[in-house]
C-alpha cells in the first residue's frame, strides 16, 4: 500500500468521522430547541357547545335519551351543576367566546336574525377566546355554528383569532341542504369553508347531513394537526337545534320509537347523533395520542325551546325565557387525572374563557376587562365559586317575541342565593313535562301558553296587569321557582333593583332592533351574493 492509498483512506475516515459528529450535534441542538416549544406544559382543549340542548335531554339527567359517550365524560369528570348562561344563541356564544356580558357589546336582545339582516356583531374591540389561545402558540379552529356577526368579513371566525372555520354564520341551517329560506327573495346557502387568507362556499354537501360533515372535518383536523403544537378546537354543533323539517337521519329516530310523538322522537335522535359524534372525537383524540393531554369542556348555548319538544322539566320555563329552564345548562369538563365530582359552585358562561385558558396553560390567568372570573382551581379543588352573582339579561326593549302580553323590558339578576325577575319574563313560561307532549294542546292562544300540568301558576296573568312585574326566588330553597316572595321581601326587591340599575350604567343599547319586515335589509339578499349568505353588505 503506497503512502498516498493510506492519505486518501485516512482522509475519508476522517470526513466520515466528522460528519457523523456533525450530524450528532446538530440533531442535539435541535432536540434543545424543539423542547422550547410552548407545547410541553399545555393541555389540548376541545370546547363542545351544544345548541338548544334541554336540561333533562341527556342520558346523566334523566335517563331518557342515550347518550353513553357524554354520560361516560361527565361521570369522569367534573360536572358543572349550576352552570349559567343567557337563553337565547348570540348573546349566549358572545359570553362564551368574549367573558363579556352581552349588554356590554349590545347583543342582549334577541338573536341576529337571518330574515332582518342587520350589520351587527360582537365588536372589534373585544378580543374572543381563540386569539388568547393563539398568543401561547395554540392552533385554533372552529367547526359548526357562528352567529355572532357576519355582515363584513372582519367579523368572521378567521379574523377573530381562528385559523379556519368550517360552518355556518347564521343560526340555522337545514340539515341537508345547509340553506336558509325566508321566501323566494330570502334564500341561500350558508356552508363555508374559511381561512384568513380564503372565503369559499361548501358546494359539494348538498344532502350530506350536516353532523357527518362537521365530523369529516374535525377527523381531518386531527389528522393533520402537529402534536407538538397545542390545539383548540371548538366544536359549536348544530344539535340538538332543529331546522323547519326536524331533520335526522331515520336510524337515530327509531331509537326512540316508545315515544308517541314524532318530533320529540326526532330531537332526541338529535341529540344521540351528537353523542355518536363525541364518540368519534374522543377514538381519534385515543388514535393520536393525544387524550392523555386533552381537556374536554362540554356545555349548552341555552336551555331547551319547548316549542321544538326539548324538555327542561322540572326547571320553570325554556329558551327565551328568564326562568331557570331557559338559562341553567348542563355542562362539565372531563381530563385524565381530575377527580370525578359535582361542583355546586356558581358558574356563569363568562367564566369559560379564564377558566379553560388557565387550565390549559396549567397557571393563573387573569385577564383585565373581563365580567368572567377564573374558576379553575375552585373547580379542581373543590372550593366555593368565586362568583357570587351575575346577570340573567337586561333586555331594554324586553323579551317579547310577538306577545301581546309583554310591553316591558326584561331584567334579571342573581345575587348569592336570590334571583330577581324586573318586567317582561318572556314566553312559556311554566312546567313543561313532555311525557306524551303535545304543542297543539298546550297552546291556547297566540302568545299564551298553558302549563301541561293545569297548575295555571304562571306569571302571565300578572305580566298583563302590572306595568314593572317583579319575581323574587330563593334558588336554594326553591331552584324550580314555585314561590314569587317579592311581596315578603319588598326591601330585598329594592336592593336587587338598584344592583340592575349599576349595571345598567355599563351596559350600551342594543344592536338588534325589533323586525320591521319579513325581510327588512336588501343589501344582504342572497340573490345579489350568488344564491348565499354572503359577508360583504356593510
Amino acid at each position: 500500500m503506497t503512502s498516498n492509498t493510506k492519505f486518501i483512506k485516512t482522509t475519508i475516515f476522517l470526513v466520515i468521522i466528522g460528519l457523523v459528529v456533525a450530524f450528532i450535534i446538530g440533531a442535539l441542538v435541535y432536540k434543545k430547541n424543539r423542547v422550547d416549544k410552548p407545547k410541553k406544559n399545555y393541555k389540548n382543549v376541545i370546547f363542545i357547545v351544544a345548541d338548544d340542548l334541554g336540561w333533562s335531554d341527556l342520558g346523566y339527567a334523566s335517563g331518557e335519551a342515550f347518550t353513553p359517550t357524554i354520560d361516560k365524560l361527565a361521570k369522569q369528570g367534573i360536572i358543572l351543576n349550576q352552570t349559567y348562561t343567557y337563553s337565547m344563541c348570540t348573546p349566549s356564544r358572545n359570553s362564551i367566546l368574549t367573558g363579556v356580558y352581552a349588554e356590554r357589546t349590545g347583543l342582549q336582545h334577541f338573536v341576529l336574525p337571518n330574515s332582518n339582516p342587520i350589520p351587527a356583531g360582537i365588536p372589534l374591540a373585544f378580543d374572543l377566546m381563540p386569539k388568547y389561545f393563539k398568543k401561547y402558540g395554540f392552533k385554533t379552529h372552529l367547526v359548526g355554528k357562528w352567529h355572532v356577526g357576519s355582515c363584513s368579513l372582519d367579523l368572521t371566525p378567521a379574523h377573530r383569532g381562528f385559523d379556519s372555520f368550517y360552518g355556518f354564520f347564521y343560526g340555522e341551517e337545514n340539515y341537508y341542504t345547509h340553506r336558509v329560506s325566508y321566501g323566494n327573495d330570502a334564500s341561500g346557502l350558508d356552508f363555508w369553508d374559511q381561512t384568513k387568507d380564503y372565503l369559499e362556499p361548501i358546494l359539494d354537501k348538498n344532502q350530506t347531513y350536516s353532523s357527518f360533515a362537521f365530523n369529516d372535518r374535525i377527523m381531518n383536523i386531527l389528522d393533520k394537526h402537529d402534536a407538538n403544537d397545542p390545539l383548540f378546537l371548538f366544536y359549536a354543533a348544530q344539535n340538538p337545534h332543529s331546522d323547519s323539517e326536524f331533520n335526522v337521519p331515520e336510524k337515530y329516530e327509531n331509537l326512540y320509537s316508545h315515544i308517541t310523538n314524532k318530533n320529540r322522537r326526532k330531537i332526541l335522535g338529535m341529540v344521540t347523533l351528537l353523542d355518536e359524534a363525541i364518540f368519534n372525537l374522543t377514538r381519534k383524540l385515543e388514535e393520536k395520542n393525544l387524550i392523555n393531554d386533552t381537556l374536554i369542556v362540554f356545555t349548552s348555548d341555552n336551555g331547551g325551546d319547548i316549542l321544538d319538544y326539548q324538555r327542561n322539566f322540572p326547571l320553570r320555563g325554556g329558551k327565551s325565557s328568564l326562568f331557570e329552564g331557559g338559562h341553567r345548562v348542563r355542562a362539565f369538563i372531563s381530563m385524565n387525572g381530575l377527580e370525578s365530582n359535582v361542583y355546586d359552585g356558581m358558574f356563569h358562561s363568562v367564566d369559560w374563557v379564564p377558566t379553560v385558558l388557565s387550565a390549559a396553560l396549567g397557571q393563573e390567568i387573569e385577564i383585565d376587562g373581563l365580567d368572567g372570573v377564573n374558576q379553575w382551581n375552585s373547580i379542581i379543588e373543590n372550593l366555593e365559586s368565586k362568583r357570587n352573582s351575575f346577570i340573567y339579561n337586561i333586555d331594554p326593549i324586553g323579551n317579547r317575541q310577538g306577545s301581546k302580553l309583554c310591553n316591558t323590558s326584561s331584567e334579571a339578576i342573581r345575587v348569592d342565593n336570590w334571583k330577581l325577575i324586573k318586567g317582561c319574563p318572556g314566553l312559556l313560561t311554566d312546567w313543561y313535562n313532555l311525557s306524551n307532549f303535545d304543542i297543539d294542546y298546550t297552546i291556547n292562544e297566540f302568545g299564551e301558553f298553558l302549563s301541561l300540568n293545569s297548575s295555571r301558576q304562571t306569571c302571565l296573568s300578572e305580566v298583563s296587569d302590572k306595568e314593572n312585574n317583579y319575581f323574587l326566588f330563593n334558588l336554594k330553597d326553591d331552584p324550580l321557582e314555585m314561590d314569587n316572595l317579592a311581596r315578603v321581601y319588598p326591601c330585598l326587591v329594592l336592593e336587587m333593583e338598584e344592583k340592575l340599575e349599576e349595571f345598567k350604567k355599563i351596559s350600551v343599547p342594543p344592536q338588534v332592533k325589533e323586525p320591521t319586515s319579513i325581510f327588512g335589509n336588501p343589501d344582504a339578499s342572497p340573490a345579489l351574493w350568488g344564491d348565499k349568505w354572503s359577508p360583504g353588505w356593510c
